[in-house]
């Protein structure tokens, strides 16, 4: 594509960018009218740079707010604000300098463009999110145009906030991501495979080839390249993966990829509804700047029916208590159970957290004892047999729990022995606190049923004979 530019100089986009046939197909399913785009490509094909450039062309056509959003602030600062591709090429000079309004800025990693319309003018801004940090600012930026980068590895609920704003403003989104086991990114795909007003697209490494302007054809990945990879350490899981696109394969460094294996065989992510003739418990994870999360369950003989989820962020107590209000379990709840530092947390008041919420709450509140991390997921392991998921009204939590898992440590290039803290941990950190939990849901059971129990009758009074003895009826008068 040829375009004047405000300065009247010519210039042909994408701006130094020589796409190949399987990366133009973007172009060409806009020009068909799409605006929603779903690329699942294996690693190294090419993905944020195809994206960004296909981005900077709309920023001329319209000018708006674009984002792109990456599972990480930082993450999306190494990838683009400070990439550099294969060929020695910075990725933002894919943005050509003519364009530039102002120099860009570096705190906030945005990108001004003139207005094509009058150069003296601010056209479409260019700013790096990270689900991570700034969500929010989807919510007042009224983006026209959002990239989420790797989306698979994102908060969800990113997406969730941008989907109403372009629906209104008649904007576009783009996903680009290679998958991470059956998570959200695998629901986004199954979901919207056949809708006709989405471009879905599934390339392997046996679908792509070096085939641009200039390029020798041979395969962007070859079979040599993954044996390369095999013999340095990465495993059969990783290369289906990366580089096969498998949905089945396990998230590296997953915490529970194994009680999911079991999960999904067994089918246990079923349709798992509310039953009036049992009690509800809620399980916890508190957050005062992170999301707090809230699992409902119900005993059932063994097993431990999970039959919603909830999240959100930015709340105090009185939100959560008016939600569970809310739900048709009002009435039934038996109790609600409090991570260890539910008695020592405020919501801004100064007082106890689970003061708080037991005058919004019916039900009794309590705070579990503090165990290890380790502890606690070995304690999560052992439930797993006996948990049964809703696959509608938990679907949140259970791409959570299928997210945990290991920190990667960039220096050692191995996992941590920790968690990484990002947005699959709140909905695990609760799970956790079910799991720690089932000995105090046994003694509340147990002064529940003692409740219960009614007082034996009172005998009638005793009536005492001369010697003291009780009276028998010939003794009676």
């Amino acid at each position: 594509m040829r375009t004047e530019t405000p300065t009247e100089i010519l210039l042909d986009f994408p701006y130094l960018f020589q796409p190949r046939s399987y990366q133009w197909r973007l172009w060409d399913a806009w020009d068909s009218g799409i605006r929603r785009f779903l690329l699942v490509w294996h690693r190294r094909a090419g993905k944020d740079k195809t994206i960004l450039n296909f981005l900077i062309e709309q920023m001329l056509d319209r000018v708006g707010n674009y984002y792109h959003i990456f599972p990480k602030l930082n993450q999306g600062r190494r990838v683009i604000w400070d990439g550099i591709d294969r060929e020695g090429k910075r990725y933002l000079d894919h943005f050509p300098p003519d364009l530039l309004y102002q120099e860009p800025n570096k705190a906030d990693m945005q990108i001004v463009l003139v207005d094509p319309a009058d150069k003296r003018k601010p056209g479409s801004t260019y700013q790096i999110l990270g689900t991570d940090r700034n969500l929010d600012v989807l919510v007042g930026g009224n983006g026209v145009g959002m990239i989420f980068s790797e989306y698979a590895l994102q908060n969800p609920a990113g997406w969730n906030i941008a989907r109403p704003i372009l629906r209104e403003n008649g904007g576009w989104a783009a996903f680009a991501y290679t998958p991470r086991g059956k998570n959200h990114g695998y629901e986004l795909y199954r979901t919207n495979v056949n809708n006709p007003e989405w471009y879905v697209e599934v390339l392997s490494v046996e679908q792509t080839r070096r085939d641009g302007q200039g390029e020798d054809g041979k395969p962007v990945i070859s079979q040599a390249d993954i044996e390369a990879d095999r013999r340095e350490g990465m495993s059969q899981d990783l290369i289906d993966q990366e580089y096969y696109l498998s949905w089945e394969a396990a998230i590296p460094g997953a915490y529970y990829a194994n009680e999911f294996r079991q999960v999904d065989q067994e089918r246990r992510i079923t349709r798992c509804p509310y039953d009036a003739s049992y009690p509800v418990y809620t399980f916890w994870d508190l957050g005062i700047d992170d999301y707090t999360s809230i699992w409902c369950v119900q005993f059932v003989g063994r097993q431990v029916c999970c039959i919603h989820y909830y999240e959100n962020h930015g709340y105090g107590a009185i939100h959560y208590g008016q939600y569970l209000s809310h739900l048709p379990y009002q009435g039934n709840y038996r109790a609600h159970l409090l991570p260890h530092d539910g008695h020592n947390r405020e919501w801004g008041t100064g007082e106890r957290r689970e003061d708080v919420l037991q005058r919004l709450v019916q039900g009794v509140v309590r705070s579990v004892q503090r165990t290890s991390l380790v502890t606690g997921i070995d304690n999560v392991r052992t439930l797993f047999p006996r948990l049964l998921f809703d696959e509608e009204g938990c679907a949140v939590g259970i791409n959570a729990l299928r997210d945990y898992k290991h920190e990667w440590d960039e220096v050692k290039k191995t996992f941590s022995a920790h968690p990484e803290h990002d947005y699959a941990s709140h909905g695990s950190d609760a799970l956790r606190t079910l799991a720690n939990s089932l000995d105090v849901v046994a003694g509340i059971e147990d002064e529940f049923r003692l409740q219960e129990t009614p007082d034996p009758p009172t005998p009638p009074p005793m009536v005492l004979g001369r010697f003291g003895g009780r009276s028998t009826a010939w003794m009676g008068h």
